[in-house]
């Protein structure tokens, strides 16, 4: 018989007659040298049979044998050869799975297996069926196509946008041309006034300055406007000076050159006249 180490090794002895009466012994040796590895004193079961369930195959062993020894007396001193002769009997160690390890994958496949099957019980029937990969692909390209489509159109109406846009430099600065400025010049003189009535703004300023000045009092702002604070070169006040300068000292008259065809300074300063 071929035991796992570890594994009770059944230890009995059947007598033929079936005599309870007797005291049976079981001498195990070690099968290599011989070695009396136990004594075990077997016990009455029922109809002769007599038997150990204490010994334990032994590690280390590869084969163990016993030797069984039946005698008449409780001292076990007295054997009767004659009526109950000598039983020897061969253990072997079995290097396969233990009983452990069978109970182990037991519990897996109790529970371990159990669970995957719980989830595979979740898996449709024909999970890899080409005909749903096709069709996820179709769905796949469809959703291609149309960003496809937007890069097409979408992105490119946003490029045509930003193509109007001027940087310059590493930062990025708005350029602008002098068309635009002269076209914001034109529109800030075109603005209606009405629109710009806001207390305190330029717009509210003009727009009271006009509805207060007439005629007379601009006239007489301008005709009390001192000369002196006019003097650029070629304009009306620097020419009116020059003429009053002339007239009044007598040194030269102002000529054509400078009042065109008129001659005598009385006719443009009349008020002036002789000195």
């Amino acid at each position: 018989m071929r035991l796992f180490v570890g594994e009770i090794v059944p230890l009995q002895l059947q007598i033929t007659n079936g005599n309870a009466g007797l005291f049976p012994s079981a001498l195990v040796y070690a099968a290599d040298d011989g070695t009396l590895l136990a004594t075990k004193n077997l016990t009455h079961s029922a109809n002769g049979l007599y038997k150990d369930e204490t010994y334990t195959f032994p590690a280390g062993e590869h084969a163990i044998f016993v030797i069984y020894k039946t005698f008449t007396d409780a001292g076990r001193t007295i054997e009767n050869l004659y009526l109950y002769p000598r039983v020897t009997e061969t253990f072997a160690v079995d290097n396969g799975a233990s009983q452990a390890s069978v109970n182990i994958i037991d519990d897996f496949l109790d529970t371990e297996i159990a669970a995957i099957k719980a989830k595979t019980d979740n898996l449709p029937s024909d999970p890899a069926d080409a005909s749903d990969i096709a069709a996820s692909f179709t769905t796949v390209n469809s959703k291609l196509d149309t960003i496809d489509d937007f890069i097409d159109t979408e992105i490119a109406a946003i490029k045509a946008k930003t193509d109007q846009l001027n940087f310059t430099g590493a930062n990025v600065q708005a350029i602008i041309t002098e068309a635009q400025i002269d076209q914001i010049v034109d529109e800030t003189w075109d603005e209606v006034l009405s629109g710009h009535l806001t207390a305190g703004t330029t717009g509210k300023a003009l727009n009271d300055a006009m509805d207060a000045a007439d005629a007379s009092s601009i006239a007489d702002a301008v005709w009390d406007e001192l000369l002196s604070t006019h003097i650029t070169a070629g304009s009306a006040a620097a020419i009116l000076i020059a003429g009053l300068s002339q007239e009044v000292f007598g040194e030269v008259d102002v000529t054509p050159e400078v009042f065109g065809e008129i001659e005598t300074s009385q006719e443009i300063f009349g008020f002036v006249g002789d000195q």
